[in-house]
């Protein structure tokens, strides 16, 4: 069945345009010609000009191929990841094939930004407020509290229903307060989850999406499994919940001072749009061009203060031409060495330390008087 884009990230399909079964037959070019004309070939250009918005489109692509065309009875057609997927989909289908150059690119800016999306989602609390709903992703290799990501322009208490739904087949049917979630950031993630209480713990969990979840069980707070993820992080924070709320459903009034004051939750920001993107470009570039202009403006006072340093070096090294050097004349006069004649400063020449010396040496005692030149052999 075709599907038509009705706005808002919103796809419809089109009544009348159902598949053949035909499709079980078909090999991997005609499936990817397929999916392409279900998720692709009716984009608006709004979505074509985003990375991110065409990687979407083309993620639901692949659940498709995946779920309907791999699957289905008695089709010979190969498993793939996304990334390979998406890279075939590049190199066969005419309308994505001039950006094929750039899909290594394309894809890892969408797989990062992803990871940036807030998710929300519901910790299903049983009546003793002592067990939480996890779930179990498709591989088997994790567990994690039912949540997805939030759609644009969604509210997190309408997401997070959304998401319990698909993942557990469980309804919340309470009114949630966006105010009231537990709320953290976990490696630029943005998370929000809404305490549910009074969960029956027989009821039989279904998964609504395919591929997605493998299976849904109550755990105690205090025994999680050793393979989970993100749900260690939010254990102290419904408990802190669970206090408050045993309080307020027996009456009692709750303290302030027993819970510490909860950190400013960040505030998530929405999707950079083509326009906010250009815009901050041009203030990068603009940011550049104004680091240059000032290292223009200071470099003739730089080399001005240069020139004086070295006019003063040559100065000082004219000073000491007789041979002393500042380094000798800082250096402490060391003791004379017993028996005359000093010591010798280490590095310091032995001639001039020889001048220095006849200095301090006292004058010769004048020689005898002679009473009898002749006697003494002088002339």
């Amino acid at each position: 069945m075709v599907r038509k884009y009705i706005g808002n990230g919103q796809w419809a399909d089109v009544p009348g345009t159902a598949p053949t079964k035909t499709t079980t037959n078909l090999d991997l070019d005609a499936a990817l010609e397929e999916v392409a004309t279900r998720f692709l070939v009716h984009l608006p250009d709004s979505e074509l000009q985003s990375g991110d918005r065409l990687f979407f489109q083309i993620e639901q692509a692949h659940w498709f191929y995946e779920d309907f065309l791999a699957d289905a009875d008695g089709s010979s057609l190969p498993h793939l990841h996304l990334r390979k997927f998406a890279s075939k989909l590049f190199n066969s289908v005419e309308l994505l094939k001039p950006l094929k150059a750039h899909y290594e690119e394309l894809f890892d800016e969408f797989r990062a930004y992803k990871g940036k999306i807030p998710v929300c989602g519901c910790v299903l609390l049983d009546p003793s407020l002592t067990k939480v709903v996890l779930v179990q992703n498709w591989a088997k290799t994790s567990w994690g509290l039912p949540k997805g990501k939030l759609n644009q322009n969604e509210k997190k208490s309408e997401c997070a229903k959304r998401e319990v739904g698909e993942e557990t087949g469980y309804d919340v049917l309470m009114d949630l307060d966006e105010h009231e979630a537990l709320e953290l950031v976990n490696q630029d993630q943005h998370a929000a989850m809404f305490c549910v209480p009074d969960v029956d713990p027989s009821f039989d969990f279904q998964p609504r999406v395919r591929k997605e979840i493998s299976n849904v069980k109550f755990f105690p707070l205090d025994q999680l499994p050793a393979k989970q993820w993100g749900v260690g992080q939010f254990v102290p924070k419904i408990k802190r919940w669970v206090k408050q709320y045993k309080k307020k459903r027996k009456g009692l009034p709750i303290v302030e001072d027993d819970t510490p004051p909860a950190s400013p939750s960040r505030p998530v920001p929405p999707p950079l749009s083509p326009s906010q993107v250009e815009r901050s470009l041009e203030a990068s570039s603009s940011n550049d061009r104004i680091m240059k202009a000032f290292d223009d403006a200071l470099a003739p006072h730089l080399e001005a203060a240069r020139r004086e340093l070295e006019e003063a070096l040559v100065e000082a090294e004219a000073s000491y031409s007789n041979g002393h050097s500042p380094e000798t004349d800082l250096e402490p006069t060391p003791p004379p060495r017993p028996g005359g004649g000093g010591w010798a400063a280490p590095g310091a020449s032995t001639t001039k330390r020889k001048k220095k010396t006849k200095k301090k040496v006292a004058a010769p005692p004048p020689p005898p008087s002679r009473q009898n030149d002749d006697e003494e052999g002088y002339a």
